[in-house]
């Protein structure tokens, strides 16, 4: 199967049409899902029906024709198994992301263990497929914001460490400070405000962070951090532990409304 990559042209953003108003009115969000089973995706589309501001724009059971899909139907969001036969479901999700569409990615699988990989992928969420229609429909919601977000049954989860040859260098401690925030949803701004730094500095510390962990952005800077220990995830939040590097029974990320995005 080929996963070839056919850029298409930006859609405009979420307000089309205005309201009686004159004011604009948020269109639905646009929903494609790519899943072998055909009875997964009409389970989908009877959940998106009762949510009017949630769309089904169709379901594809195979993978070798997504680039030419999203740019001919223009989703918001894409929701990908990952076990898609020929094709990794990770592959779909770094293809459906490098058309550079305003398309986000959401994984809706059962395999654990590869929640790390997703992030790293560049998905926005991990919906698993015991999840409640209403923990999907949430998780759209936040990934189409620009916030990650992951089923709360992933807590506690076993995430497979990266060896530490892959870290060039472990974080300094206010690097480690910065990461625990930017984990806990909070802004370039508000990271700034809280450590009483200017928000460029915060932005460099960023910067270096995503070098030493080998990552471009900040939903993979946190996934690799929990992933090798340097972030534990518990009820008070993201504690550190600088230079552990063993495996963790740790907790992902919960639905919510805090972004770990954004600057």
């Amino acid at each position: 199967m080929s996963l070839s990559q056919r850029p298409g042209a930006v859609r405009p953003g979420s307000f089309g049409q205005s309201s009686r108003d004159g004011e604009p009115r948020a269109q639905a969000i646009k929903v494609l899902v790519v899943d072998r089973h055909p009875i997964v995706a009409d389970g989908l589309r009877a959940c998106f029906a009762q949510h009017s501001d949630i769309e089904f724009a169709g379901a594809l059971q195979d993978a070798a024709h997504i680039v030419d899909e999203v740019t001919a139907r223009r989703p918001d969001v894409v929701l990908v198994d990952l076990d898609l036969g020929e094709v990794d479901g990770l592959e779909v999700v770094k293809a459906v992301l490098r058309t550079r569409l305003p398309i986000v990615a959401v994984v809706f699988s059962d395999q654990r263990s590869r929640v790390g990989a997703a992030l790293q992928a560049g998905a926005m969420g991990f919906v698993l497929k015991c999840a409640t229609g209403e923990e999907i429909i949430s998780a759209i919601r936040q990934a189409r914001s620009g916030v990650t977000s992951m089923s709360p049954q992933l807590s506690p989860l076993t995430v497979t460490p990266l060896p530490r040859a892959q870290i060039r260098s472990v974080l300094s401690g206010r690097e480690l400070d910065v990461l625990r925030l930017v984990a806990e949803g909070h802004t370039n701004a508000e990271i700034g405000r809280r450590l009483f730094v200017a928000e460029t500095t915060v932005k460099t510390h960023l910067q270096r962070i995503f070098a030493k962990l080998h990552v471009s952005d900040r939903a993979a800077a946190v996934a690799t951090a929990l992933a090798t220990g340097l972030l534990v995830a518990g009820p008070d939040g993201f504690g550190g532990q600088v230079y552990s590097f063993r495996p963790h029974n740790v907790a992902v990320m919960p639905l919510r409304q805090q972004a770990v995005g954004g600057s």
